[in-house]
């Protein structure tokens, strides 16, 4: 099996899992009896354990093997989704998203790296491996969406018809093959050039960040993208609450498929082919408007979808954006541990919005009103931030770690 075939099938294994949680989630946490304050707050912990684990997680994937902390992150997937299907409260959920960030910490860089360097051991030059870097990003971004699409309608199904808890089984059974794949058929591939200590890679991570302008600025506009976090737990009880519990398998459907053609206008060669800055900002743009509009558009769920979609689109082009970015700037035998290093101050943006959304919504009703203003506010720093982050965007196009 080739090395992208490879990453596409764990990919889809994953968005298995995840895909029939996405729909349901919001439901699931307030049939526990949560506040929308104690969804923002389940989400600030969530992130600090991404946040916390990245840099020992990244560097093991650099010193022991990728593989083997794609594996990890199979595991602690599969405990956490067990503990949420177990959940009674706050207190289990709290514990649930600890384990399942433990696992986002392990796959975080190594999966990417893994795939950056599988390509590169094909023998290809910087230019085509830039481009075959960009191109495999997308298309795993088309590979993703298209499942996430169809098991969040079947997830959304599973909720109302079987019980909100079932939907983590999927997630489980996915965490337990993403173990086994990664262990028996991605082991090999895709390792560094170059084996260096945890410590020797941790040093080259910062010294590398520290001099390059433009990784200190793709690092700024992941910061301004933590902001969408509050669309992701908040938009399917916001959709429930106007337009009636059937209603987010329908947002869903339409607005999803945004996400498989953002990964198609990434993975064509013609847009965006080498110069990626462009496209970051026009997707951070395209995000934060699209958010701010939502709660604009929505005396009727037709005038609300385009929004949403506009959302999704610049959030799909987002990601292998900048994972292209930083990719062809980074080293071999350090790549997992520098993304893991750009992941900790880029997440900042996600672990610091849902502590002051809770922070704000302490004792505010939990409904559709709340949500409102906080998209409102979130869309407007969002579009305000991609601006200022035009200003200072690098004029240099270095693409080498001597930048």
């Amino acid at each position: 099996m080739r090395p992208q075939t490879m990453y596409y099938f764990l990919s889809a294994v994953m968005a298995v899992g995840m895909g029939t949680t996405c729909v349901a989630y919001g439901p699931f946490m307030s049939s526990l009896g949560l506040s929308y304050a104690e969804f923002s707050l389940i989400n600030f912990v969530f992130w600090t354990v991404v946040i916390c684990s990245e840099l020992p997680t990244g560097a093991l994937a650099d010193g022991r093997s990728r593989s083997w902390s794609i594996a990890m992150a199979g595991v602690f997937f599969g405990l956490g989704a067990a503990v949420y299907f177990c959940a009674s409260g706050l207190w289990t959920a709290m514990l649930a998203e600890v384990l399942v960030g433990v696992g986002g910490a392990f796959m975080s860089g190594a999966k990417q790296s893994w795939m950056v360097d599988s390509l590169k051991k094909q023998g290809l030059a910087d230019e085509a491996l830039k481009r075959a870097t960009k191109k495999t990003f997308g298309m795993d971004k088309i590979v993703h969406g298209s499942i996430l699409l169809v098991f969040g309608v079947f997830g959304n199904w599973l909720a109302h018809h079987v019980g909100f808890n079932f939907i983590w089984l999927p997630l489980i059974l996915s965490g337990v093959f993403t173990w086994w794949f990664a262990t028996y058929r991605m082991n090999g591939h895709g390792e560094p050039d170059e084996k260096i200590s945890e410590w020797e890679a941790l040093k080259r991570s910062f010294a590398l960040l520290k001099c390059s302008r433009s990784l200190i600025w793709v690092a700024g506009t992941l910061i301004v993208f933590g902001l969408v976090v509050s669309f992701n737990h908040f938009w399917s009880v916001y959709f429930n609450e106007l337009f009636g519990p059937a209603s987010s398998s329908w947002v869903w459907l339409i607005m999803y498929p945004s996400v498989p053609i953002a990964g198609f206008l990434v993975r064509s060669r013609h847009i965006l082919d080498g110069r990626e800055e462009p496209g970051i900002l026009a997707a951070l743009l395209a995000s934060g408007f699209g958010l701010a509009l939502i709660p604009m558009m929505s005396d009727g769920l037709a005038f609300a979808l385009p929004a949403v979609v506009i959302h999704e689109i610049g959030r799909g082009m987002f990601e292998p954006l900048t994972d292209s970015f930083i990719h062809h700037r980074v080293d071999s035998s350090f790549r997992a541990t520098f993304s893991s290093l750009q992941s900790l101050v880029g997440r900042l943006g996600f672990a610091i919005s849902p502590l002051v959304v809770w922070f704000c919504l302490r004792g505010e009703p939990s409904n559709s009103a709340s949500v409102a203003i906080v998209w409102m506010i979130s869309g407007g720093f969002m579009v305000v931030g991609a601006l200022v982050l035009y200003l200072l965007r690098p004029r240099e196009s270095l693409s080498s770690t001597s930048e």
